[in-house]
């Protein structure tokens, strides 16, 4: 059995609750099929900064795609 990790990449983590709002939008839009991790606990510890991280994981053929798309984030300009 494959695991998921094997065929995802992380491409962007925030712990930031409106940086995760705005990755989901700009992945949606872009039509771009992506997985978090940590959401839950995240959302059950939103004062936890930089232990509640949630992580973004894309299809590793969608990698650049998704960093491109996702750039001001990552850079800090949104």
């Amino acid at each position: 059995m494959k695991s998921i990790s094997s065929d995802y990449v992380r491409v962007y983590y925030t712990f930031v609750p409106s940086e995760i709002i705005n990755a989901k939008m700009i992945l949606d839009k872009e039509g771009i099929e992506y997985i978090t991790s940590n959401e839950n606990f995240a959302a059950l510890y939103p004062g936890a900064d930089g232990m509640a991280t949630v992580d973004f994981l894309v299809k590793e053929k969608d990698e650049e795609r998704a960093k491109e798309v996702l750039r001001d984030l990552i850079q800090g300009k949104r």
